[in-house]
């Protein structure tokens, strides 16, 4: 039954995944692709079949992106309170996915409206984000697992490179830590994404998961850059965009030390780059964009 029901989370994520990319109005060429993807990988056929908690982290997050998608185009308050809720839910099960709350939060910084009509909705968005560092601070243990150690101290100054481990990369950087670590996150987010890379490969095994897996990732990565460079949309979407990508792979990296972990952390974040694929690749979302940007120069000049 509890493999039924992760099965369960993984077929209603791509349903979800699909109606995102149908209200951002994207080419239907594009979400036949986005949609083969997911549910053809084997890794995310695998991590959707077993015993792990997974597939109830990709449907949580994936309907979170759906309302967030919902608040990017339509502008509606609640949806962005859904999908952080939903956010952190996901980080119940994996503190990781913290990288979703911070982007979102940045989100409203950088995409939220002005004038004096969103006033109140700054106002409940302040509140709301009062709120959101108490209880994560109250409940450090449940959310924040991963950045605290068994003392309850902050986990994060000692930072580390490299671990043990058959497939470990990165192995001539161990020792490295703290700020000295920070400077190579290019590096780990490189790793993390796209291992084994084929320098690394120790044999047939790790042959067919790049060509199966980490493939995949380098063309979504590098489709999404490409797609951005070619794009007529406004600069400030394809910060946001590179923004929100490089804040939840950096998370990600630094939690990871090996390509086998890799693998299975990386697939936590395939709804999202599935998303901004098909983003910086659709023509029809330039005119969404184009609308809800010139209704907020309208409003400055008002």
């Amino acid at each position: 039954f509890a493999q039924f029901l992760n099965v369960a989370f993984w077929v209603f994520s791509a349903v979800y995944l699909m109606k995102a990319l149908i209200h951002l109005q994207i080419d239907k060429k594009l979400i036949f692709t986005a949609l083969l993807i997911f549910t053809v990988m084997p890794n995310s056929i695998f991590m959707s079949s077993i015993l792990l908690r997974e597939s109830i982290i990709i449907f949580l997050i994936t309907v979170s992106l759906y309302h967030f998608i919902r608040w990017f185009a339509d502008g509606t308050f609640p949806n962005f309170l859904i999908a952080i809720v939903l956010a952190l839910g996901s980080m119940m099960f994996h503190s990781g996915m913290i990288g979703f709350v911070l982007a979102y939060v940045l989100a409203f910084l950088f995409l939220s409206k002005s004038g004096s009509k969103k006033i109140s909705q700054n106002v409940l968005f302040i509140l709301f984000l009062g709120l959101l560092v108490l209880v994560m601070a109250q409940n450090a243990e449940m959310f924040l697992s991963k950045f605290i150690d068994a003392e309850g101290n902050n986990a994060v100054s000692d930072l580390e490179i490299s671990g043990e481990g058959g497939s470990m990369y990165l192995s001539s950087f161990n020792g490295m830590s703290g700020a000295v670590a920070v400077m190579v996150a290019p590096i780990k987010m490189f790793y993390f994404m796209f291992s084994p890379i084929p320098l690394d490969w120790r044999g047939l095994g790790d042959i067919v998961s790049f060509l199966f897996d980490s493939s995949v990732y380098l063309f979504l990565v590098g489709a999404t850059i490409y797609g951005l460079f070619k794009s007529d949309m406004p600069m400030r979407n394809k910060i946001f965009i590179l923004m929100f990508l490089a804040i939840t792979v950096l998370v990600y990296s630094y939690g990871t030390q090996s390509a086998g972990t890799a693998m299975r952390h990386r697939n936590k974040i395939i709804p999202l780059l599935l998303i901004t694929f098909t983003i910086a690749n659709s023509k029809g979302l330039l005119q969404m964009a184009e609308g809800r940007f010139r209704r907020k120069k309208e409003e400055k000049a008002t």
